[in-house]
């Protein structure tokens, strides 16, 4: 198979949410493109090695002689891009053409479709379409010859409980079946702005992190640590993998906060999972300040209300009054109203539950212990000062690096 698009595409791909976006479709549609090209890549595979065409909230990509080791890598990496409603292989069928007769046509989508190898779905949904319109027959006419041959079909074939969303093609020079596969849905990442996701490691930042990707936020990451850990070799390394499947561009940075460590272990802290908070957001916004050169961003957290101490709502107003002298910056928490249940649900997903369940030694879990549930905002202002909290931010701000 030649390589360009005056040939049936390999896969099909349709785009959610950026339907919605009337005159700036053009400019989501290119973000999308450069995010799948970034996401290929990124799995290994050669950019020059297929071409992405988008028409009328559809994609099509034409992979080079039809390599069906890198058709297969890149519906692999579709699963992954926000933006993308459904996706499939495009499989061509042979033989079929404008002449074909109804019940042909039928018979050569269902010999498609079903392989007697595996168990057939219960249910067969279709979506006919007819672009050209010298076949004899209509869509709908397609479409209820292949409902009443699939109810047709014996029993002992319609074993698994699933269904299967089946498109159905019928272009001038060649006709296909797309057997559809759910994407993820959401806006392209990079087409609503930058942010910092503060992440611990634990169940719930990855899944806020992945929420942000979904309504296009462009993040990176930033986790604090203590001193004598490797992040290199830690689960926070192996998470990052993970969620660079969903944001292809994220970036991985640490820093430590000994300073507080030690003054808690003294006893000289006021509520220190609130103080300690407080600081990572003031390092992160600082972070953000820098990469993004004062452009608008996001701080991103895995807070749910009322989930545990720190996130009660009289810590959250604590946490959140240090925002007060930001500048082009919010506090996004996506998993706000959410429970436990749904967040584990939400991670094991994605793909992280099995990482953020690890020991792990992170400064959550040292500051966490004797946490209050409520703050006294004065008081707590008082004890910054009394600790010097902003020169132990700036002691972080410093210690930021990059992992790679």
């Amino acid at each position: 198979m030649a390589f360009g698009i005056k040939t049936p595409p390999d896969i099909v791909f349709r785009y959610s949410e950026i339907a919605l976006k009337g005159k700036n479709i053009a400019f989501y549609e290119k973000i999308l493109i450069n995010n799948i090209y970034a996401s290929a890549q990124n799995a290994g595979i050669d950019k020059n090695k297929f071409l992405i065409e988008i028409s009328q909230k559809q994609g099509k990509i034409y992979v080079r002689e039809g390599d069906i080791s890198v058709v297969n890598q890149l519906c692999n990496v579709l699963q992954y891009v926000s933006g993308i409603a459904w996706f499939g292989r495009y499989q061509v069928m042979e033989g079929v053409n404008v002449n074909s007769s109804l019940e042909s046509v039928a018979e050569s989508v269902l010999k498609t479709i079903i392989d007697d190898k595996i168990e057939t779905p219960a249910k067969i949904v279709f979506d006919v379409r007819r672009y050209d319109k010298r076949y004899g027959f209509t869509s709908f006419d397609l479409q209820k010859t292949l409902i009443k041959k699939v109810n047709q079909l014996e029993k002992g074939c319609l074993k698994n409980l699933n269904t299967l969303e089946v498109v159905v093609i019928l272009e001038t020079n060649w006709a296909g079946v797309i057997k559809k596969q759910k994407g993820l849905a959401g806006i392209p990442v990079s087409a609503t702005g930058k942010g910092i996701v503060l992440f611990s490691g634990g169940i719930d930042s990855p899944v806020a992190a992945f929420l942000a990707a979904l309504r296009g936020i462009n993040f990176d990451l930033l986790h604090f640590h203590p001193p004598d850990v490797d992040i290199k070799t830690s689960k926070i390394y192996e998470l990052y993998k993970v969620i660079k499947k969903f944001n292809p561009y994220v970036r991985l940075f640490t820093s430590t906060v000994p300073e507080l460590g030690a003054l808690v272990q003294k006893g000289k802290v006021y509520n220190p999972i609130v103080v300690y908070r407080r600081m990572i957001l003031k390092v992160a916004y600082q972070l953000g300040k820098k990469l993004f050169k004062y452009k608008p961003f996001a701080l991103i957290t895995g807070d749910s209300l009322g989930q545990v101490a720190s996130q009660t709502l009289s810590n959250l107003i604590a946490t959140n009054h240090v925002t007060r002298d930001f500048t082009n910056a919010i506090v996004l928490r996506p998993l706000i109203g959410l429970n436990k249940e749904t967040i584990t649900d939400m991670a094991k997903y994605i793909g992280t539950y099995q990482y953020s369940i690890l020991e792990h030694k992170d400064c959550c879990t040292i500051l966490n212990k004797n946490s209050k549930t409520e703050t006294n905002l004065e008081r707590l202002l008082e004890n910054e000062k009394d600790i010097n909290a902003d020169a132990i931010v700036s002691a972080a701000v410093g210690r930021i690096q990059q992992i790679k």
